[in-house]
């Protein structure tokens, strides 16, 4: 029993895949966090740096991105080419578009609402996204090549798994000493 009343971490592997006619395959750049925001002690915001993102020709890079804090984002042209840039919030809000002349210029910030949100970038007629997560806290995790994770998690604390290409689909799994490996 946690003394104090103190929430005990447990070290949790996660592995995330899906289920395709081909057979099973691991999912990547999936996020694993915790459902509730008062899993850690309220801390100052600190302001750092603003998250950056990349729009080149293999897409926006990092393509899933989780942001805590802060909450800001600019984009950068990674490409030679004229590319335009959007980022729209969950709801359907458009909180930037810009046009990037040259390599290496960057959009001013922009300030993002909690929730997902998602990143275009077109240069010659080819759309590429990316998506970020603006989280209230830092329990997280993102799933690496094999679909894999690991992460501290607070016993008895829900958390959940977000893809953008598994839509709107969370899960909900309870994070406890006899379950700490879970597979979806």
């Amino acid at each position: 029993m946690p003394l104090l009343g103190l929430l005990a971490a447990v070290t949790v592997t996660a592995t995330v895949t899906v289920e395709t006619t081909e057979g099973v395959r691991p999912v990547s750049h999936a996020v694993l966090y915790a459902d509730t925001a008062d899993t850690d002690p309220p801390r100052r915001r600190r302001r750092g740096p603003p998250l950056e993102l990349r729009c080149g020709a293999e897409g926006v890079d990092p393509p899933v991105s989780v942001l805590v804090g802060t909450r800001r984002l600019k984009i950068v042209n990674d490409r030679a080419a004229l590319t335009h840039a959007r980022v729209e919030a969950e709801s359907g809000l458009v909180l930037l578009t810009a046009t990037l002349v040259s390599r290496g210029q960057a959009t001013p910030q922009v300030r993002l609402p909690k929730g997902r949100v998602r990143v275009t970038c077109e240069s010659a007629g080819r759309a590429i996204e990316g998506h970020v997560l603006a989280l209230a806290h830092a329990r997280f995790a993102v799933t690496d090549e094999g679909g894999a994770a690991t992460f501290e998690a607070l016993e008895g604390a829900s958390w959940r798994i977000w893809h953008p290409a598994l839509g709107r689909v969370e899960y909900t799994v309870t994070a406890s000493a006899a379950f700490p490996r879970p597979t979806f």
